[in-house]
């Protein structure tokens, strides 16, 4: 029986993976109210459909603006409203506004590797 001795043998296996993770943001717009001047700016709240409440998100100090970006929101569906606040309170709730988060693709199954003498 004849052994071939190998003095040495690398395998090396390269794989380019990117880990890198959307990061997605939602933004809000609404219709300025006709008389910015009894506004002082805008509360953002989300849904929490487990406490069935509103949280609040972030205020928009300014009686003109009309839009809202929210930065790194989570996968899923997420619901806010707005509300214009000035010297007298806060309005009601505005109309729901709905965003979906979409998730990441699945990850493929059944990995293969094969090792290959070279000679």
């Amino acid at each position: 029986m004849t052994r071939r001795k190998i003095a040495a043998m690398t395998f090396v296996a390269a794989f380019l993976f990117s880990a890198h993770a959307a990061t997605f943001t939602v933004t809000l717009a609404w219709d300025t109210y006709p008389a910015p001047s009894k506004i002082s700016g805008f509360n953002v709240y989300e849904y929490d459909s487990i406490a069935q409440t509103y949280t609040f998100i972030v205020a928009v100090p300014s009686p003109t603006a009309t839009t809202v970006t929210l930065p790194a929101v989570a996968i899923g569906t997420h619901t806010y409203v707005i509300t214009a606040y000035g010297p007298t309170g806060e309005s009601a709730y505005s109309n729901q506004a709905t965003a979906t988060v979409p998730s990441p693709p699945l990850a493929p199954t059944n990995l293969k590797a094969t090792v290959s003498l070279v000679q």
